[in-house]
């Protein structure tokens, strides 16, 4: 994972599950270039609101509040 404004240096590696679950997402969404995560209308990559949304969803179905930001702190 590459740091913001540091095109060769990296800045921190990914645990392995994390490693894992993109190459297992990568063989679903496939390799050509273009954003990680489209939009539900795949009209380009997914913006704050709708990640905000979707974390502020799964949260809810097991019954914890959460949002994006704070998941950073965990």
């Amino acid at each position: 994972v590459r740091g913001k404004g540091r095109d060769e240096r990296q800045r921190m590696t990914l645990p392995e599950p994390t490693t894992d679950a993109l190459a297992a997402w990568l063989g679903t969404r496939g390799t050509d270039a273009g954003p990680l995560f489209p939009s539900e209308r795949g009209t380009g990559g997914i913006d704050t609101s709708t990640v905000y949304r979707l974390v502020r969803e799964r949260a809810a179905s097991v019954g914890v509040r959460a949002a994006p930001h704070g998941l950073r702190h965990t």
